[in-house]
């Protein structure tokens, strides 16, 4: 898998979103409480991966980078400003998502270039390195991101192909030394979330489907609850549609389906990423509960990539652009 891409191919490819739009931002800063302002001096911390792999940070990073949209997210939420970070390349030079305003221009913005950028990360004399589990192939590359050890590279929290973004908030503010504002965050962010829920009750027991659609190729769906891409859903007391889970059967992320099997995408609510392409003309499509009921959103790039790899940040970007959809299906 790459970095990233022009389409969401895989739908980790969402996290091709996810990754490229992943910022390798460097991230330096601080905003928080007296206590959290420690510099070189605070204790060091240790994260647990999922590979079982720790990750210990001697006092606070200031010079971080993030190799993934969410990771960037985290940091920002944080008030850490990156000092690179590998732009989102239908973002043109700012190389900004929507909900990114907070990154500043004097930011170095790495072109994306379908591959880990080793050369760009040492380059930017990090002290901490951060990316999405997915976007390493090997223990090499790891190796590489660590500068053979002389660095500490924190990937994968979870064994999931997109870690749920509490989970970044939460091991990003013990790193920085902030994790009164890592639990603010996360309540802020789920206040929002449990507020829409309130207001759009009938939601609870509702069906969803999150997909991408490729003309002439297949279809990319994510069909694991636990994935990262699924918590927000979970948050409205949605789930993912019962045929799609049995057509997993189990896997991790996410799995493609063949255009001939798009009534799979039957469910409440369904927000597509149709990559410019018109789903009306798929076989079927228009024979879809979601589609006869207005329960569909399609998604452009930068709402794929808000919804597919969610943070702090995307998730109330996010939910204003899904509203109509869910209210659709919540009637």
């Amino acid at each position: 898998m790459t970095l990233q891409g022009h389409r969401i191919q895989r739908l980790v490819p969402f996290a091709l979103v996810a990754l490229l739009l992943a910022t390798l931002v460097a991230g330096c800063g601080s905003s928080g409480n007296k206590a959290d302002t420690g510099g070189a001096g605070g204790d060091a911390v240790t994260i647990r991966q999922a590979s079982g792999d720790p990750v210990t940070v001697h006092g606070i990073p200031k010079r971080i980078v993030a190799l993934g949209s969410q990771w960037t997210d985290a940091l920002l939420a944080f008030g850490v400003q990156p000092v690179a970070f590998v732009g989102d390349p239908n973002s043109g030079k700012a190389g900004k998502l929507p909900w990114q305003g907070a990154l500043s221009s004097s930011a170095t913005v790495i072109p994306y270039t379908g591959a880990i950028p080793f050369e760009q990360v040492s380059k930017a004399h990090p002290d901490l390195v951060l990316y999405p589990g997915w976007a390493v192939q090997s223990k090499g590359d790891v190796t590489r991101l660590t500068a053979g050890g002389q660095r500490p590279a924190l990937g994968a929290l979870t064994d999931r192909q997109v870690d749920p973004w509490q989970d970044q908030i939460t091991a990003l503010g013990k790193i920085l030394h902030q994790t009164d504002k890592a639990a603010q965050i996360i309540k802020g962010v789920n206040d929002q979330v449990d507020a829409l829920a309130k207001d759009l009750p009938s939601l609870k027991g509702k069906t969803y489907i999150l997909a991408n659609y490729v003309a002439g190729d297949s279809i990319t769906v994510v069909a694991d609850p636990d994935d990262g891409a699924a918590s927000l859903f979970k948050g409205l007391g949605m789930s993912i549609a019962p045929d799609m889970l049995q057509k997993a059967d189990g896997a991790t992320g996410r799995v493609d389906i063949s255009l001939e099997q798009v009534s799979l995408l039957d469910a409440d609510v369904l927000l597509l990423l149709t990559n410019g392409s018109d789903p009306h003309k798929l076989p079927g499509y228009d024979d879809l509960a979601p589609v006869k009921d207005g329960a569909v959103t399609e998604l452009d790039y930068s709402l794929a990539v808000a919804v597919n790899t969610p943070s702090s940040l995307s998730i109330p970007y996010a939910l204003g652009k899904i509203r109509p959809a869910l209210e659709a299906a919540a009637k």
